[in-house]
């Protein structure tokens, strides 16, 4: 199980203006990229161009248009003081109440910064494809899967290296196992969410 290191959130707060990356079209770009393997593998890519909701997002080379993703924090939990963009012991339960280990992470979305209102979602297979986001201020009106926690752990210590958690599968196993976004580990595979193995750890990586 991975626990949230301390210092971790504040870690990720300085993360929260970094802009994530391009790929898919022969087009270099200036900005940064969600890449696996910390950052040094291969990167989200909304494949082919194709933002319309249910299409695949796949894993290619970084510095590319289409890997133009970034993470953004949404104020998904609420309790009797206001909202808030960390998970806290009054909202747990829509992460699965046995997963208590994700109290304090931060609530993000992954969006696509090519096209507004283009998140990261899931289809009921557990693939990553193109959805509808979120909003940032109440975490509603998203597509299933949007929402995830981002963590720091075991071998994914460094400030812009996270974990990512998905609401929607916590919420539906509900067996204290995150089920995670994972990387498809070469060219053209499609990136999917699963638990009870060793997680992808996905890392800010600057453009060319």
């Amino acid at each position: 199980m991975k626990k949230i290191q301390v210092g971790i959130i504040l870690a990720i707060l300085i993360c929260i203006a970094i802009v994530i990356g391009t790929s898919g079209v022969a087009k270099a770009s200036n900005y940064t990229n969600i890449c696996g393997n910390g950052g040094s593998g291969y990167c989200l890519n909304d494949w082919n161009g194709n933002t319309n909701n249910g299409a695949a997002i796949k894993m290619y080379y970084g510095n590319y248009y289409n890997d133009r993703w970034a993470i953004a924090f949404v104020y998904a939990c609420h309790d009797g003081t206001g909202a808030h963009n960390t998970i806290q012991s009054d909202c747990l339960g829509d992460w699965g109440t046995n997963n208590s280990f994700l109290i304090g992470a931060g609530i993000v979305e992954i969006y696509d910064q090519n096209v507004g209102g283009v998140c990261l979602a899931t289809n009921s297979s557990g693939y990553a494809v193109i959805g509808t986001c979120p909003s940032t201020a109440d975490g509603t009106g998203g597509s299933i899967g949007t929402l995830m926690a981002i963590l720091g752990g075991s071998g994914c210590t460094a400030g812009y290296q996270q974990f990512l958690s998905d609401r929607y599968w916590d919420h539906l196993i509900n067996n204290g196992t995150s089920f995670d976004l994972q990387s498809g580990g070469n060219i053209g595979v499609q990136a999917h969410f699963e638990g009870g193995v060793s997680s992808t750890c996905w890392g800010w990586v600057g453009g060319s």
